[in-house]
This record gives structure tokens, C-alpha cells and sequence, in this order.
């Protein structure tokens, strides 16, 4: 499982003492990784956080960010997390060399993951969770034209209420 390995670099991402060396750790912890388990959006996003939060802003730095995010994006592993950091740690107009040539819109703030292409977001849960959005929306509607044909009906009927009498001492919950 990578969550220890997404556990130390989210430790040393918020390191305040010793920055070299928690970037070392990091970048060795990430290398590491694949020999035990699959890296995934959040190993991604913890290693570029350490890259904002551990090195100063300069060249090295957007170099080393614009090379996790391309690594991430080749492993179909651009998430919510990925998407923020790699905002926060690359200059604008460095990700958007990267970035707008694929693009329809011209301004990379206007980007959201949603735009991004989908190659580079195929083996995230964020995936499902846009499937599951898409589901969410089409039963909304669904509920709204049906609530639409039923007002002109009856109302249906209320349920009275129950009171239901437990003891805490029966149940061990405090009430």
C-alpha cells in the first residue's frame, strides 16, 4: 500500500526544521516507492507540496515540479491534489507552455481539472467521483420533472411520527 510512503512525504512536505534533508527523504521515499506498491494522485501531490513548501522559488524548483507533473501525467495520475500543488509551485506562465497548447481556453487560471485531458486523469478516483456527478445531476433531473407532473396531482399522504423510547443504559448510547 503507498499510504506510509504518502505519509512520510506528507511529513516532510510540512517539516519546518532540517528542509534539506526532509527533501532528501522525499525524493528517495518517492523512488523508492514503486518497489513496494503502486505511486497514486496523492504521492504526486505530496511530493510536489515538499517542492513548494522546501525549496526556494526558483528555476531548479519549477524544473523539478514541471517533471513530477509530466511523470504524473504519463501515469494517468492528475487529481484534484496534483492539479492545486502543481498550481502553487509552478509559475503561470511556465505551466502554461506546458499545459495551453492542448487547451481550448487561453488563460490558465481559467483551467480546471475538469479541462484537463483525460489521458492525464485515467487512473484517478476523481474519474468516478465526475462519473458519479454525472449520475447525481441526471437523477436531479429526473426528481425535478417528475415533481413538475406530480403537483398537479394529490399531495401524498404525511407519516405520522413515532416516539421511540430507549434507555441509554439498554443501548450504551449516551442520548
Amino acid at each position: 500500500s503507498a499510504i506510509p510512503f504518502n505519509a512520510v512525504l506528507n511529513a516532510c512536505a510540512f517539516s519546518k526544521t532540517m528542509q534539506r534533508e526532509s527533501l532528501q527523504i522525499a525524493t528517495r521515499t518517492f523512488k523508492e516507492l514503486p518497489n513496494y506498491a503502486k505511486r497514486d494522485t496523492i504521492t504526486y501531490g505530496n511530493l510536489l507540496k515538499c517542492c513548494t513548501n522546501l525549496m526556494p522559488r526558483s528555476k531548479s524548483r519549477t524544473d523539478m515540479a514541471l517533471q513530477i507533473f509530466d511523470t504524473c501525467c504519463k501515469d494517468g495520475l492528475v487529481g484534484d491534489l496534483v492539479w492545486n500543488e502543481v498550481r502553487k509551485v509552478v509559475p503561470s506562465h511556465e505551466l502554461a507552455k506546458k499545459v495551453l497548447p492542448m487547451m481550448k481556453k487561453k488563460s490558465i487560471g481559467l483551467l480546471t481539472l475538469r479541462d484537463l485531458p483525460r489521458s492525464w486523469k485515467r487512473n484517478t478516483r476523481d474519474k468516478q467521483a465526475t462519473v458519479n456527478e454525472n449520475r447525481q445531476t441526471r437523477r436531479k433531473r429526473k426528481r425535478t420533472k417528475e415533481g413538475a407532473k406530480s403537483e398537479s396531482s394529490e399531495p401524498k399522504p404525511v407519516r405520522p411520527l413515532r416516539n421511540i423510547v430507549e434507555p441509554s443504559y439498554q443501548s450504551g448510547r449516551d442520548l
